[in-house]
């Protein structure tokens, strides 16, 4: 008994001892820690520590001095002054430490000694951060797979293993492109730069990087590219987006179905032209990027529809509805020239403009509207000239221009040429011939002229006639006729002599009837 009474008390004294011995230890870093940091305070080759520790001083009263000393290599040793400490904030590159720390007490008679110690080893790293440019999915690190934005701690010279993932993410395709057009590539971006940089020859899906001594906080991002899917159809104004269109050489429905592209790599298209639908003639006007090639070759960037935009005129036959506009002429000699076509089929297409050239000893006149028929309307008259077979000086040429109301477009000119002449008179010089049935009318011949025109005019009824010549702005050069006359048909001579070349207006009037007429002296 008495035994452990004395075991008991000798502990409690070692006990004792024990807290009020001296002693002194790290409290950060401690032995084997890992210190890393990219937030404040941190910069691209240094991590912020934060140094403490604590130390209890001796219980012998003789002792009555006091200072810290510290070992940290590779650093110059500190030792505070009497009483105080040391220095707690340290920014320090990655790698490898050990720092010993030391309390030294002292007394009047002996001086300084050091009472308490420890040694400790710690490592400093960079944090690098791996990530795929899209902002999120799973990326590999060291091989493991990982999300994006994994951060792992690296010592300088150490190497990281990354590796692309093809992935979906959001819905979206992801994948390490090498087609040889936009590839993919690993970047980086240190902690003071605002974007990221290639990495030279980085362009295998998986990359050991190699860490420098600037890769405090460094991002090593994989630059994966998305699949996009583009598609494309055809626009007609009223009739939506059917017909064909050409895509990478074969030919598809309108509107196609998405193709899978990898983004900013080329896919061609070709809108195709000349479609005729419900006989109306569709021809290629733009994309809906504004390009007016019908060839075109995308690099889509995103999932998008490329539009080929059409403009619609009408069409003069349309082999599906057997339909063709059929412009001819009647035959019967010697009575003036009457137009018939057939009725176009599309309900749109609301009249017909009719024109006319003339064509006299090998020159030929400019184009002019005779006249404007509703939809209904399929024959014309031309009281200013008479059929015939016989291949004359005079040619004329006539088109019939369906109007589609839809687009506000006309046909295309097509010319049918025919044998005419001009009515024929028993007199040159205005005498009268009588005859039953005349119509209101006035034209000359030749036109264009040099220098002389014969100019034919018929009235249906007795009245004053008036014929006056103007130039094209309205001033008045001659009045070839201003008298009475009864119905009939006449023929009154213009000498232009005195005239230079251009453009002449010649009117007549004769009770209500009044027209105007061009005629052209070339000289």
């Amino acid at each position: 008994m008495e035994k452990l009474r004395f075991l008991l008390l000798a502990l409690i004294l070692l006990i004792s001892y024990s807290i009020n011995a001296q002693h002194i230890h790290f409290t950060s870093p401690t032995n084997g820690l890992t210190v890393t940091g990219s937030g404040t305070g941190s910069t691209e080759s240094s991590v912020p520590l934060h140094l403490t520790y604590y130390y209890q001083r001796s219980n012998n009263s003789n002792l009555i001095g006091m200072y810290i000393k510290l070992f940290p290599s590779p650093y110059a040793n500190q030792q505070s002054n009497q009483g105080e400490g040391i220095s707690q904030w340290w920014y320090i590159p990655a790698g490898t430490y050990t720092w010993r720390i030391e309390l030294w007490e002292g007394d009047a008679i002996t001086g300084s000694v050091k009472t308490a110690e420890q040694t400790i080893t710690f490592n400093v790293k960079y944090n690098i951060q791996s990530l795929n440019n899209f902002g999120g999915g799973g990326i590999n690190v060291d091989g493991q797979q990982r999300t994006h934005s994994f951060t792992t701690p690296k010592l300088t010279g150490e190497v990281l293993q990354v590796g692309a993932i093809d992935q979906i993410f959001n819905n979206t395709d992801y994948l390490w492109n090498q087609s040889g057009i936009n590839n993919s590539i690993w970047k980086k971006k240190r902690m003071s730069q605002n974007q990221f940089f290639d990495l030279s020859g980085a362009i295998s899906r998986n990359y050991s990087y190699t860490v420098s001594s600037n890769d405090n906080g460094a991002q090593i991002q994989a630059a994966m590219r998305k699949i996009v899917k583009p598609n494309f159809q055809n626009s007609f104004v009223s009739l939506g987006n059917g017909g064909v269109i050409t895509v990478n050489n074969a030919q598809y429905n309108s509107p196609t179905a998405p193709f899978d592209v990898i983004e900013l790599n080329p896919i061609n298209a070709q809108a195709v032209g000349g479609l005729i639908l419900n006989a109306i003639y569709y021809t290629f006007d733009h994309w809906s990027d504004g390009s007016t090639s019908a060839n075109k070759t995308f690099n889509p960037s995103s999932t998008t529809t490329y539009t080929a935009y059409y403009k619609g005129k009408p069409s003069r036959y349309d082999l599906n509805l057997g339909y063709n506009l059929s412009l001819h002429t009647s035959t019967v000699v010697g009575e003036p020239i009457t137009l018939y076509w057939n009725e176009h089929p599309n309900t749109y297409v609301t009249k017909y403009q009719i024109w006319r050239k003339e064509k006299y000893n090998g020159v030929t006149s400019d184009p002019h509207l005779l006249a404007t028929v509703n939809r209904g309307t399929t024959s014309f008259t031309d009281d200013d000239f008479y059929y015939t077979t016989i291949k004359n000086q005079l040619m004329l040429y006539y088109d019939v221009r369906p109007y589609y109301i839809i687009e506000n477009s006309y046909a295309e000119a097509l010319w049918m040429p025919v044998f005419a002449e001009y009515p024929m008179y028993k007199t040159a010089d205005s005498t009268l011939i009588l005859s039953s049935g005349y119509d209101n009318f006035i034209s000359n011949h030749p036109n264009p002229f040099n220098p002389i025109t014969n100019i034919s005019y018929s009235i249906k009824d007795a009245g004053l006639v008036n014929i006056r010549v103007f130039d094209v702005i309205g001033n008045e050069i001659a009045t070839i006729v201003n008298e009475e006359k009864n119905p009939g048909k006449y023929e009154v001579t213009f000498d232009a002599s005195a005239l230079s070349s251009g453009v002449y207006l010649y009117t007549i009037t004769s009770g209500s009837f009044m027209q105007t007429r061009k005629m052209l002296l070339m000289k």
